[in-house]
């Protein structure tokens, strides 16, 4: 599976399929922390949505990474820019 290089539009249009699966609301659990935090982990959005840190690495193997710290540093990276 190939890396998403738009990583926080593509969980924008997760979002938009607007039903409660847990990919959909891990996806606004993690746009809303972007938005209100500088920094979060893992756990932040496990606490937030009540699930289990597993499930939030599954998520992002699904959207092709390693898993969360690949993830989040991509995230990361790319928030940096949209500020720039």
């Amino acid at each position: 599976m190939q890396i998403e290089k738009n990583i926080i539009k593509k969980l924008e249009e997760i979002v938009l399929i607007n039903d409660k699966t847990v990919k959909v609301v891990i996806a606004k659990t993690i746009l809303n922390l972007l938005k209100d935090r500088d920094d979060f982990i893992i756990n932040d959005v496990a606490n937030i949505y009540f699930t289990s840190v597993s499930s939030i690495t599954k998520f992002c193997k699904n959207l092709g990474f390693a898993g969360w710290k690949e993830f989040y540093a991509f995230l990361k990276t790319e928030k940096r820019r949209q500020l720039y």
